[in-house]
């Protein structure tokens, strides 16, 4: 190309500019032993396409700043929860990353996969509003307490439909504790009704809790977990894809997410081992 390229007689450039930072630059040229020269009309026309261009520069900008905004202010929201309730500590962000695992197995399309990990994420929000006392708990709950925890995704929900960009979601955050037969809550869908996404993010929410470690009890395996779907699969908010082909996309991304989290623990274990050396 840069042989073949004819030398030049005229170069008109403009600069593309975001917030006064330079992103990029347009240039025009005459070619050498041309008999033309640029005019007004040709520099109307380049200023006013390196216009259009910074626009959508500035509008890309925005929206990779603003989606990371946002992603830092649910991470911080997501923080104060596991502060106010330590038992939920990784449990959103593994949620998010299983639900997204499972999505992805099922081939769901881009849109819904996008919102799958933002609903995953998000889906326990709604426990800020719980009284500390019942969600820390070590015994068992009466009823009215656990009519308290019920109200849990209907309060996310509204916390969410309340932002423009995350009311989309709040649906399958008010559904995720729904059950395939009927016997869930809030409302009490059943089957098909229940939102698909709210359905995978149920299935994810339930694997973490079943393979985490908890003060009393130790987590189980993959193989027994995925046992307990099984027999509550005419329950469980999947219901019958429990038993179908997708439940080796389930159990393969169950396996890869558990891989993930023992690295993790296993580089935390490293880092304190080095910082108590230090010290």
């Amino acid at each position: 190309y840069l042989r073949e390229r004819k030398s030049v007689e005229q170069t008109l450039g403009v600069y593309l500019q975001v917030a006064g930072e330079v992103q990029g630059l347009i240039t025009l040229d005459i070619a050498r032993g041309r008999r033309t020269t640029f005019s007004e009309a040709h520099k109307e026309i380049i200023h006013s396409f390196a216009n259009i261009v910074s626009s959508f520069l500035a509008i890309r900008t925005f929206a990779h700043q603003s989606e990371g905004f946002q992603k830092e202010i649910i991470l911080s929201f997501i923080k104060i929860l596991e502060l106010y309730d330590p038992y939920t500590q990784g449990h959103s962000e593994a949620v998010a990353l299983l639900s997204s695992m499972i999505a992805e197995e099922l081939r769901i399309d881009a849109t819904d996969f996008k919102r799958v990990y933002w609903a995953g994420l998000v889906h326990d929000i709604g426990k800020i509003l719980v009284p500390s006392d019942i969600l820390k708990k070590k015994s068992a709950l009466t009823k009215e307490e656990y009519t308290v925890i019920q109200k849990h995704p209907q309060w996310g929900a509204e916390v969410l439909h309340s932002s423009e960009k995350l009311k989309e979601i709040a649906e399958y955050v008010l559904f995720h504790h729904e059950r395939w037969d009927g016997t869930g809550y809030p409302i009490g869908l059943s089957g098909e009704e229940i939102p698909y996404i709210s359905r995978i993010i149920s299935i994810a929410d339930a694997l973490d809790a079943m393979t985490s470690d908890r003060p009393y009890r130790k987590g189980m395996g993959v193989t027994i977990a995925f046992q307990e779907l099984e027999r509550g699969a005419g329950s469980q908010a999947l219901g019958s894809h429990a038993r179908t082909e997708r439940r080796a996309g389930c159990r393969r991304a169950a396996e890869a997410t558990l891989s993930r989290r023992a690295y993790r623990c296993n580089l935390d274990r490293v880092a304190a081992r080095r910082r108590a050396d230090q010290a």
